[in-house]
């Protein structure tokens, strides 16, 4: 974008009443170069598509042992209304959990320290959805469809 200069800057507030958990705005930037208009475009729209349609937060917990399994799977359920187990593996359990308007990241790792030593958590990680994330659950939904 070197030498390319703005020439219109507009954005628009899409996060009333949807849920989200703080402001979201669609901003659209205009450049003198067309080149660099595409370039812009493709950053505001991966970030406005991972924001409006990511389900919200993905929690990966990998467990000390199988037999903790249904005690976690049960207790993440419970502290997390709204989530959904989307992969079980051996040791690893795959959530996504909803976003809403009170959960916030020191919120999510406090529910998390809670429980990791009680459960025999191994480990875990907390993200938020990517877009990647976002277009295999996309095809998941056009393949139900046309199933």
């Amino acid at each position: 974008m070197e030498g390319a200069k703005v020439k219109n800057v507009t954005a628009v507030d899409i996060s009333d009443g949807k849920g989200f958990t703080s402001k979201v705005y669609k901003v659209a930037i205009e450049f003198d170069d067309i080149k660099s208009l595409r370039n812009s475009m493709f950053v505001f729209m991966f970030v406005f598509i991972c924001v409006r349609y990511g389900a919200g937060y993905t929690l990966l917990v990998r467990l000390q042992d199988v037999d903790a399994s249904e005690k976690v799977k049960s207790e993440i359920l419970r502290r997390f209304p709204g989530s959904m187990l989307k992969e079980e593996h051996v040791l690893q359990l795959n959530f996504e959990l909803r976003k809403t308007d009170s959960v916030t990241w020191s919120t999510l790792f406090a529910q998390m320290e809670q429980i990791v030593e009680p459960l025999r958590i191994a480990d875990y990680s907390l993200s938020q959805t990517t877009l990647e994330q976002v277009f295999l659950e996309f095809s998941r939904d056009a393949g139900a469809v046309s199933d």
